[in-house]
């Protein structure tokens, strides 16, 4: 939805609010168009946009979360590589072949495929490898950070589809609101004020 349409539902909302008044609503009712049925439709229509606003919102942070959280864990699971990292570089000279099997020196950061290839390279070479202070629990936890960075990225992929969802449905249902809902602000209901569009927040 955009900004024309958010308005325009709230201008509709108004223009029902006061068509719909048992005081005024005789005085415009007629047989082609304003007629109770159309009315209670009306309202059904709004009622149900104004729900699906609301949802497809919540569902959009709800997804925005899911980002920071994935960033969060990313962060956790990139600073117990890097503690492994420089206690390998501590043990290996530069030139030798554990430095790429600890993945020291490639770009991290970003790049998900790479990070859970890393973590998981990382995990297992500590099988059968020793370094300097590191223990059997830095193994169990780079394996836990790991499994939740795994974790969040099906999370997120849930919540962005949760989010496109509900704005698939909102926009079916604009598609769908009667043609004739836009009858409702032309004369006799000229009188009604037409309100002010909401600032973007």
């Amino acid at each position: 939805m955009n900004k024309a349409q958010l308005a325009e539902i709230s201008h509709a909302n108004t223009i029902y609010g006061v068509a719909s008044d048992p005081a005024v609503f005789p005085s415009l009712q007629d047989d082609l168009i304003l007629t109770p049925a159309f009315m209670t439709q009306l309202g059904q229509d709004l009622a149900g946009m104004s729900q699906y606003t609301g949802d497809a919102s919540e569902a959009t942070l709800d997804a925005q979360d899911d980002t920071h959280s994935e960033t969060a864990a990313e962060d956790d699971l990139l600073a117990k590589i890097h503690y492994i990292q420089s206690k390998a570089k501590m043990k290996y000279p530069a030139d030798h072949p554990a430095h790429a099997e600890y993945g020291i020196g490639d770009k991290l950061q970003g790049n998900r495929p790479l990070l859970e290839a890393t973590a998981g390279n990382i995990f297992n070479k500590l099988k059968t490898d020793t370094l300097p202070k590191i223990v059997a629990q830095h193994s169990t936890d780079l394996d836990s950070s790991l499994k939740a960075f795994q974790k969040n990225k099906v999370d997120q992929k849930t919540g962005k589809g949760d989010a496109m969802t509900l704005r698939q449905k909102l926009r079916r249902r604009w598609t769908a609101w009667p043609r004739a809902a836009a009858n409702c602000s032309t004369p006799p209901m000229a009188s009604i004020p037409t309100p002010t569009p909401p600032t973007p927040a």
